[in-house]
């Protein structure tokens, strides 16, 4: 296997709670996070609402710097990097797509003006080239003719033709790695399969690898290569993406897959093992995370924070169980 593309090495985010009293407590929104992601891969990072997910994109996309552990890209560590002209190189390299279309945007600016500034900032273009720079890669998503589109405003198009500006935008400075943010979850379903078909084909046809974040885990099973899952900060478990959805180890990863909708057995519920909600982050349990969840857990679980061990081949688990 070559060499990684991305790598993430026991990576930790704090943030400072705000408040009378509370100047010494910290919002655990990530605690040894490690994975690796390869040229031209789609890793889909999945959990629920309040995991980690966002956090461990805009981490990467330089939004917010990390308390403790390392992010190398292309094998060098993305924060030691001391020049601003390396860190807008690293900016063309890595872009991010936002899960809002609308607040993406700037509303009072035209299309054209939001696509212009990227080739304008990073050189790729000058003046007089601009224009056919922005309509050329209208095109690449879908929106054609680029001239019913160029000089209109934000709130003149729909959220499935702005999701296609927002990806138009980052792909526009050549990026290497792209950060998903749950790209489809405010589109139609009609809208969705089309985004997702997109994200495919420029990781097909230009290498563009690809951090996918979704809560859906039929979606991350269609675009993924490996899917990652992380829960209430941590990650517990990481593999091919069939393997994960058929063969998952991790209870918590049982549990996702047990919610998710199953048309083969129609009407019909499935028993749930797991209740409750998803721990405090500000007071994380000790020992697994999962373990106030967990329908396997016992004593050890609540004093031993599992290793993310491998199971077999290219497939990790976070659990003392498995």
């Amino acid at each position: 296997m070559s060499d990684p593309i991305l790598e993430l090495k026991d990576v930790a985010m704090h943030f400072p709670v705000s408040g009378f009293g509370r100047s010494k407590q910290v919002v655990h929104a990530m605690d040894q996070v490690s994975f690796s992601l390869q040229r031209g891969e789609i890793l889909a990072l999945v959990g629920e609402s309040g995991s980690g997910k966002t956090t461990t994109a805009k981490v990467i996309a330089k939004l917010h710097q990390p308390t403790s552990g390392e992010i190398i890209f292309n094998g060098e560590n993305i924060y030691q990097r001391k020049t601003n002209k390396r860190d807008l190189g690293y900016r063309k390299n890595v872009q991010m797509i936002f899960q809002d279309p609308f607040g993406a945007l700037n509303p009072t600016h035209t299309i054209r003006s939001i696509l212009e500034r990227p080739f304008l900032i990073h050189k790729l273009a000058s003046r007089e080239q601009v224009e056919a720079k922005i309509k050329e890669v209208l095109v690449q998503v879908g929106l054609e003719p680029p001239e019913q589109f160029i000089d209109k405003f934000p709130h003149e198009l729909s959220g499935g033709q702005l999701q296609r500006v927002n990806i138009a935008r980052a792909i526009s400075v050549d990026p290497i790695l792209l950060l998903a943010d749950e790209p489809t979850s405010m589109l139609d379903v009609s809208i969705r399969m089309i985004i997702m078909n997109m994200i495919k084909k420029f990781r097909d046809e230009e290498g563009i690898s690809y951090l996918y974040i979704t809560h859906n885990l039929a979606g991350a099973r269609y675009i993924a290569d490996r899917i990652a899952v992380m829960y209430a900060g941590m990650m517990m478990e990481i593999g091919p993406a069939e393997e994960v959805i058929q063969k998952a180890y991790h209870p918590y990863t049982k549990l996702l897959r047990s919610a998710a909708p199953q048309p083969e057995k129609g009407f019909q519920e499935s028993e749930l093992t797991a209740k409750g909600d998803i721990p405090s982050l500000v007071n994380p349990p000790t020992g697994c995370r999962f373990h106030t969840r967990c329908p396997q857990a016992d004593a050890e679980c609540k004093e031993l924070i599992p290793e993310l061990r491998e199971i077999k081949p290219g497939h990790q688990v976070r659990c003392l169980k498995v």
